[in-house]
């Protein structure tokens, strides 16, 4: 914002070299008059992700409406919208998630509306631009839009066999070039590397089952799952669905079935059933939320074409109660919920959740770096210099670096951040400590004590 410059000095860089890989550019660049407006804090980081899952929210009504009618498309944004998956992937920062579902969506629209009659020429090229920003949304979109964008052309061939859909199809390909140069011959495969691992085709098969589980779906979410340690991506004793939405969501895949020769069918069932790919390549042996956070898109959908034909078969004051008690079953789902999200940052604030500390313990090296010669956050982090990058932007600590016990020195005078865990480690190897100050994790647990260490022996 301030220098068109990132971290590492490379000035308004397309794919941003972040903890061992490369992020994609919409969520930093998006966040930029955030930052501008609010500061740099993990309010404005966190609003990115609530603009696009509240303009997710309108996309998946206008792509309802479009394929169908305003009823299905306000269904569809509804259950989007209080969706327990979709909640709390949008309140916090995670890379491109939301925007990812919303170009994603807009695309869709965009090029459904172009294969009606009397169509608009920019409306294609709204579709071939939206498609490419999710492109650069986030790294799962490289392996699940080109899939979309064949498909796509095959079942709109009859109106992009013209000069117009040539144009748009090489205005796509001139928008993807530096991604697939990225991809294909730079380290933007670093995080494919990453989480790829040697991966058996009979292990990718299960992969994909687990992501049409009860569990997975409906009572446990990733979080559930006996192999997943990570707790940032969905919430204790509930689905990424409600369990409601189960028998619509059966009776929504019924109906397309029976509409298999309809476009929008067709559509439907493909996102469907290749939602899991990206996240099923890779060596993980559970489904993750973020991985596959495009499944939104066509169980919301599905799941509303369920509610709408279920209704379709009660008249009168029949329907009236039978949608009557979805909207309770909706309302009890969604309070159940806000109970659960409630509880969150009581066991989410550790290592493999939100990290809880560094910004407690760097506002306290700030205040007090007159007392001491260095201060030091302890090493213990997911990358832990980002921390001080975040929370003093400014260097407004001299002396604040990040180090262990392998950088005591008994000839300045030191304070540490230890993990409580920790503490016995730096005893054992002759260390008494001083502790200056405790911090505490939301659970009441100690998490860190910033501590002045002297060497006995």
């Amino acid at each position: 914002m301030k220098s068109g410059k990132d971290e590492w000095g490379h000035a308004w860089p397309l794919f941003f070299k972040a903890f061992g890989e490369y992020k994609s550019p919409i969520q930093t660049y998006t966040a930029i008059p955030f930052i501008a407006l609010g500061g740099l804090n993990e309010f404005s980081i966190r609003s990115v992700s609530v603009l696009y899952s509240l303009l997710g929210i309108v996309a998946i009504f206008l792509l309802g409406r479009s394929f169908y009618d305003s009823k299905t498309g306000l269904t569809s944004a509804l259950l989007l919208a209080i969706c327990p998956w979709s909640v709390h992937i949008s309140r916090n920062s995670l890379e491109g998630l939301m925007a990812f579902v919303f170009f994603t969506t807009i695309g869709l629209y965009f090029w459904h509306e172009y294969s009606k009659k009397n169509s608009k020429y920019h409306i294609i090229l709204l579709a071939v631009i939206s498609f490419a920003l999710a492109l650069y949304s986030y790294f799962p979109a490289r392996i699940f839009i080109p899939p979309l964008i064949l498909f796509l052309l095959v079942s709109y061939r009859n109106q992009l066999i013209n000069r117009r859909g040539l144009i748009a199809l090489l205005l796509l390909g001139s928008l993807a070039l530096p991604m697939i140069i990225h991809s294909l011959w730079g380290p933007g495969m670093t995080r494919w590397e990453q989480v790829s691992g040697d991966l058996k085709f009979n292990k990718f098969i299960e992969n994909y089952i687990q992501h049409y589980s009860i569990d997975y779906l409906f009572l446990k979410g990733d979080i559930g799952f006996p192999s997943q340690f990570i707790t940032r991506h969905s919430i204790k004793g509930i689905g990424e669905l409600y369990s409601f939405q189960l028998p619509f969501l059966i009776i929504g895949l019924f109906y397309l079935f029976r509409q298999i020769k309809k476009n929008t069918s067709r559509i439907l069932l493909f996102l469907f059933l290749t939602y899991p790919i990206a996240d099923s390549l890779t060596s993980v042996s559970s489904p993750q939320a973020t991985r596959s956070i495009i499944g939104l898109l066509p169980l919301s959908i599905i799941t509303a074409l369920g509610i709408i034909n279920f209704l379709k078969l009660y008249k009168g004051k029949l329907m009236m109660i039978a949608a009557l008690f979805i909207i309770l079953a909706m309302t009890n789902s969604f309070g159940n919920f806000l109970q659960k999200l409630d509880k969150y940052p009581q066991y989410s604030s550790d290592y493999w959740g939100w990290q809880s500390g560094p910004k407690q313990i760097i506002a306290y090296f700030i205040e007090h770096q007159s007392e001491y010669d260095q201060f030091f956050l302890s090493p213990d982090f997911n990358s832990p210099y980002i921390f001080y990058k975040f929370y003093d932007p400014q260097s407004n600590c001299l002396n604040c670096q990040v180090g262990g016990i392998d950088v005591y020195s008994s000839e300045k005078k030191q304070l540490f951040a230890i993990r409580n865990e920790n503490l016995n480690f730096w005893e054992e190897k002759g260390f008494r400590l001083d502790i200056i100050e405790q911090f505490i994790f939301p659970n009441g647990e100690p998490s860190f004590a910033l501590a002045q260490p002297y060497l006995l022996f």
